[in-house]
Parts: structure tokens; sequence; C-alpha cells
């Protein structure tokens, strides 16, 4: 089954990355989907994303 997004950004780079980062989410499976939505939802979580160190410890545990 096919389902429309509409995907906008600030700027037509930030709609393509965003496009791009879309497009890669939908190829996982749907339980890290799931998964991934919830880590979503938790404050503490997007902190450690949307801050450069906190995200590269991420990254260093996960070894990407």
């Amino acid at each position: 089954m096919a389902l429309t997004v509409r995907i906008s950004g600030s700027d037509t780079m930030d709609t393509s990355q965003r496009k791009d980062a879309m497009d890669a989410i939908n190829e996982l499976p749907t339980k890290v989907l799931l998964r991934l939505k919830k880590v979503s939802r938790s404050p503490k979580a997007v902190e450690y994303f949307e801050n450069d160190g906190k995200y590269r410890t991420v990254r260093m545990f996960l070894n990407i």
C-alpha cells in the first residue's frame, strides 16, 4: 500500500536532506521504526541527537 507523505523544510537543501532521510528510514523494518518513534518522543533522547558532543558519544557507543 502506497501513501503520500508531504515533506517540507526551511529551504530546498533542507527539504532534500529531509527527503533523503525519510527514504532511508522507510527501508527499515517496522519494529525499528516503532522503536525510533518512541525515541523521538523522549526529550532526553532528542537532546542527545541535537547536541554535537552528546551525539558523538552515541556514535562512539554504537561504533558508527
